[in-house]
């Protein structure tokens, strides 16, 4: 009976099992029949959130008939090529409100045969033959494309007709045509209705720059501002400030010798122009050499006042909105750049922006300058004001000619950052630098101290300063030919500048120490109205507006690669700085509900803190096998190795805080204690000292009183010790492993300890060194038959007796037990 229960539970089961399948496959037969259908239906129009509107409005001049599609928006998408949308075009069109009336741009009525088409007026009317995106590429139109009969189609410049128009009639037989009509194709007829769309193509021909620090804006603590100044040649615009005489913008229409001949040369001569060595209220100033009295260039860079103590005349300034500059890295370490030989650039001054682009420029008149062909040129303001010629070869690596009378080759540019001198001068095992290469005039300040001098009207210069070692440099280079080299070092720059006090210096004297906070003002002029050129290169650690950063450094080699454990705490709101954002590199975190948060060996974790709140910042963990060593906050050594001093976050405040840690070391001290030492003997010891992975470990600090040697090359110690004597080797790093070993001990038996606890009972003794080490070790007279008799001879005769008599005491003992006695 349980058999039968059992097949019939089994039978039910399955019919269970088989509906279910039944289920599941008509479930899914529906499901691939819906998805045919949808792959079947006819392609749909554009998602109109996407469009822009083109407002067609009726006539109350004509007898519109009821219910006809006269009064709509139509939708207009902006496509590329390559069927993408063009985002941020910032337009809405409107026709009207009464476009048959008031009709600007030539719509609503019937084309004649041989008028342009109004499809042609729609482009070109709305001045749509050219766009350009919010983001700075630029298009040209391509062709349209219209959605009628739940089709795309296309209209190219050999179509007979891609019209829009207002169909009328000539007389009332025929009203029932009023309305907006179009055509397509072989001249087909439709009516233009609500659901109507239009793509507008475009072929895209000038490419922004993605790798580009553009997007991160003034953020980037790299802030620049741009000046296009206008008149020249006399006494008008720029040059009517009050030093036309000698610093002038001029053109070759000037003649020879040049007005300004007693300071500018066609050469990087010290007959150029010069500057003093300290910015003046935050400016150059022009050191006139005795011809003239010394004067502000800050007319030239924003200032409000001129030499002449008006308002300057022939600047126009501009604030940008992003950088000039673009990154790239290079053997892991990541260069901030600018090159007009690889990318030109142009200035929206609609938008107050650089567009960074992917072909470059250069005026026709350049292949005059023999020595400069290969370069191309820094034309910054030509973009919104003239027409180029273009060519082309291949397609996509555009050269843009300029005739010499349309380029716009009196500007001026300044950049400034901040940034901190990372450990030895050296980015991921590179030379800190900064370099330039270009004209006109450069002047770069470092704290305010002019360190880098490429002032004059002159040809490429080179110019170049290492971090590392202090060393300047600023050279002409014609394609490649360097010549008169000027060498100096940061020092001396400063020591000209009687700034020496300013700031910390390395122990040479030649660079900055270390962790050191500093700021850089670049000034550049193109005021030589010949050829313009500009290289601008480092890889300077940026500290951002506005930002605290914290870095961690190790004093050494850090094998062991550990996270170590941060809190920043807000001292204004008295509690940890909880969920608060940072980065390391280019990758967002937070700090947990403790305002903690983790850094590794060379990370640095970036905050953006603008609140006017005072903070601190606190080591809370070293990890397992690293100590705190110190702690600077903005180059200046903390009260506390472990914890910053408080310090305000404003708007434009940077502030940099270094937490250097080095490995754990301890100390490891070896004495020799020696019994029946009668002849006061000297013991000879060897110590090996290897890391964990068998390689030699250095050690220098030894303190003894007794002679030692050290191998460095191996690791090795030999010392030589007497009873009651010690040696004691300091700063041995953690988990070394230490072999210790008593070389001659000649008839002493050798017992090493630690305290009253036994290590070894041998001659050597090997162990990982993991806290403070003090080991003694002891030496007793062994068992030993000297050469001549005496005393000892008898002791060595009474020992053996009684080894005798104690093995036949234990023998008897033994034999008496088994025998049950």
């Amino acid at each position: 009976m349980k058999k039968d229960l059992f097949i019939k539970n089994k039978i039910f089961e399955h019919k269970i099992k088989s509906r279910w399948k039944k289920v599941a496959f008509a479930l899914s037969f529906v499901t691939i029949l819906i998805t045919i259908s949808f792959l079947l239906l006819p392609a749909q129009s554009l998602n109109e959130d996407k469009s822009y509107t083109l407002y067609l409005k009726d006539s109350y001049d004509y007898d519109w008939k009821e219910g006809l599609n006269t009064n709509y928006n139509l939708n207009l998408y902006f496509m590329d090529t390559d069927g993408n949308y063009i985002e941020g075009k910032d337009v809405t069109i409107d026709i009207g409100p009464n476009a048959l009336i008031d009709d600007p741009y030539g719509f609503g009525y019937v084309p004649t045969s041989g008028s342009t088409t109004r499809g042609e007026d729609l482009i070109q009317k709305l001045n749509l033959k050219e766009i350009t995106s919010t983001t700075g590429e630029k298009y040209v139109f391509d062709h349209a494309e219209v959605y009628v009969n739940e089709t795309w189609n296309t209209f190219t410049s050999n179509s007979t007709h891609w019209d829009i128009w207002c169909q009328y009639a000539s007389s009332s037989d025929n009203k029932g045509d009023y309305g907006w009509r179009g055509k397509y194709g072989a001249d087909v007829p439709y009516t233009i209705t609500d659901t109507t769309e239009y793509k507008l193509v475009y072929k895209l021909v000038r490419y922004g720059i993605s790798n580009s620090v553009n997007s991160l804006g003034t953020d980037s603590g790299i802030s620049f501002k741009m000046f296009n100044y206008s008149g020249g040649n006399d006494k008008t615009g720029i040059n009517n400030n009050g030093l036309y005489d000698y610093f002038t913008f001029r053109d070759s229409s000037l003649g020879t010798p040049y007005i300004n001949q007693n300071t500018d040369a066609d050469g990087f001569t010290e007959k150029r122009a010069k500057v003093l060595p300290n910015l003046e209220s935050g400016y150059p100033v022009f050191d006139c050499q005795g011809f003239c009295t010394n004067a502000s260039l800050g007319y030239l860079f924003g200032a409000p006042t001129n030499p002449n103590g008006v308002e300057p005349v022939g600047v126009a300034s501009y604030n940008p909105s992003n950088t000039l500059l673009q990154k790239e890295t290079i053997d892991g370490v990541e260069y901030y750049y600018y090159d007009s030989n690889r990318n030109a650039t142009d200035y929206d001054t609609e938008n107050n922006r650089f567009m960074v682009r992917n072909y470059v420029e250069r005026g026709k008149t350049l292949s005059t300058y023999t020595t400069e062909t290969n370069r191309y040129e820094f034309m910054p303001f030509n973009y919104m004001n003239t027409n180029r010629s273009v060519i082309t070869i291949p397609e996509t690596n555009f050269t843009y000619n300029y005739e010499k009378e349309e380029i716009d080759h009196w500007f001026g540019m300044t950049m400034e950052f901040s940034f901190y001198m990372p450990k030895n001068g050296t980015i991921n095992g590179s030379d800190m630098i900064f370099s330039f290469s270009g004209d006109d005039d450069v002047w770069v300040f470092v704290d305010d101290v002019l360190v880098l001098d490429l002032g004059g009207t002159h040809g490429a210069v080179d110019g170049t300063i290492n971090f590392k070692t202090g060393e300047v440099s600023g050279y002409l280079n014609w394609n490649g030919t360097v010549g008169t080299q000027n060498t100096t070092n940061i020092y001396e720059a400063y020591s000209r500048a009687n700034s020496t006090d300013k700031v910390t210096w390395n122990e040479d004297n030649t660079t900055f120490d270390d962790y050191t906070l500093h700021t850089v003002k670049f000034f550049y002029l193109e005021r030589g109205a010949a050829i313009s050129n500009c290289k601008i290169r480092f890889n300077i650690p940026v500290l951002p507006s506005g930002s605290l950063s914290v870095q961690k450094q190790f004093d050494g080699i850090d094998e062991y690669n550990e996270p170590y454990e941060f809190m920043l705490y807000d001292v204004t709101s008295g509690v940890p700085a909880s969920n608060t954002k940072y980065v390391i590199g280019d990758t967002e975190y937070f700090t947990d509900l403790n305002g903690k948060f983790n850094l590794k060996t060379d990370e640095v974790a970036t905050f953006i803190l603008t609140n006017y709140h005072k903070y601190y910042v606190s080591e809370t963990n070293t990890g397992n096998y690293a100590v705190s060593k110190f702690c600077t906050l903005n180059g200046n050594l903390c009260t506390n190795i472990n914890q910053t001093d408080e310090f305000l976050m404003e708007p434009e405040s940077t502030h940099q805080v270094v937490f250097t840690n080095q490995i754990k070391k301890f100390n490891l001290k070896v004495s020799k204690k020696a019994y029946s030492d009668s002849n006061n003997e000297t013991f000879e010891f060897k110590i090996s000292l290897k890391d964990r992975n068998g390689n030699p470990v250095q050690i220098e600090d030894v303190s003894s009183t007794n002679t030692y040697q050290i191998d460095k090359t191996n690791g090795i110690i030999t010392y030589n010790l007497k009873n009651e004597e010690s040696i004691i080797i300091n700063s041995i790093p953690i988990n070394t492993i230490v072999n210790l070993e008593e070389v001659k001990h000649d008839g002493y038996q050798t017992v090493i300890k630690s305290g009253d606890i036994e290590l070894s009972n041998s001659d050597t003794y090997e162990f990982i060194l993991d806290s403070d080490k003090d080991i003694t070790v002891h030496n007793i007279p062994g068992v030993m038959l000297p050469e001549t008799g005496g005393i000892g001879v008898w002791f060595n005769l009474i020992g053996i007796f009684l080894i005798i008599i104690s093995v036949r005491y234990a023998y008897k003992y033994l034999f008496n037990m088994k025998e049950g006695g």
